[in-house]
């Protein structure tokens, strides 16, 4: 049995109609909208100064002698150099517990112990989702930071994020 090619032509464009070709557009949009969505958006090309403060909390009195202004910072998880040290600020250590006579939560003040916020400066990019620093760092705030330099290591939150440039 011959077929013709008219026939094979018409069978063909027959079963693929513009329901088919709007199915194949739609989906190659949804791809493309996935492929922006997961790598990111667009990105600054431009280095930015990225300033932020880790808050570390319940350390022994005279602990920020320890961190020196201008020194060095890396992200004790990934062992990656962040940046330096910009300024160091103290404040009391505050604690709230439930008064039962007032029937309330009271703050109290935390003997020999404080919080100690350190501003650090690093390079980095920002992007639609994120500001990352020139090590691969993310930074975001109430992001839990290990951060280590000479003379002391702790942990704390991003509690301020700033980029200037």
């Amino acid at each position: 049995m011959k077929v013709s090619k008219e026939k094979v032509k018409k069978e063909f464009f027959g079963r693929f109609g513009l329901f088919d070709l709007v199915f194949i557009i739609i989906v190659i949009a949804i791809f493309a909208a996935a492929a922006y969505y997961f790598l990111g958006g667009k990105t600054s090309e431009q280095k930015k100064d990225i300033f932020f403060t880790v808050e570390l909390t319940w350390l022994p009195l005279g602990y920020e002698n320890n961190i020196a202004v201008g020194g060095g910072v890396k992200d004790a998880v990934l062992n990656q150099y962040v940046g330096t040290v910009e300024d160091v600020e103290t404040e009391n250590q505050i604690s709230w517990n439930y008064d039962n006579y007032a029937r309330e939560y009271r703050e109290f003040i935390v003997q020999d112990q404080q919080t100690v916020l350190v501003t650090v400066k690093a390079r980095g990019y920002e992007n639609d989702k994120e500001i990352v620093t020139e090590s691969g760092t993310v930074l975001k705030v109430g992001k839990l930071f290990s951060i280590e330099g000479k003379g002391f290591g702790s942990s704390g939150y991003i509690v301020d994020l700033r980029t200037e440039g």
